[in-house]
């Protein structure tokens, strides 16, 4: 059977209302707000290395920070944050 847009909607809705989901849900809520903390500044550098299977950093480097994200099955968190870099 195939399912389409409407039904992948309705299982990620479905998702997110597990504890589970909750709680990669509010990770991603947290980074979105430390992420629009770079907005204004210059994106300088930007890479992703592989550090396990399934698991991924993604490097942000700004005029005025470094930001190193951790993406994983669990969420995405920041893992390390150095600020007024110039």
């Amino acid at each position: 059977a195939s399912f389409g847009p409407g039904a992948e909607l309705q299982l990620a809705r479905l998702f997110h209302r597990t504890p589970q989901g909750c709680a990669i849900l509010a990770t991603v809520e947290e980074l979105n707000a430390a992420l629009a903390r770079l907005r204004g500044q210059s994106l300088r550098n930007a890479s992703v290395a592989l550090r396990a299977p399934g698991v991924f950093a993604l490097t942000l480097e700004t005029s005025g920070c470094h930001m190193v994200v951790r993406l994983n099955p669990s969420g995405a968190q920041v893992e390390s944050l150095e600020i007024g870099l110039a």
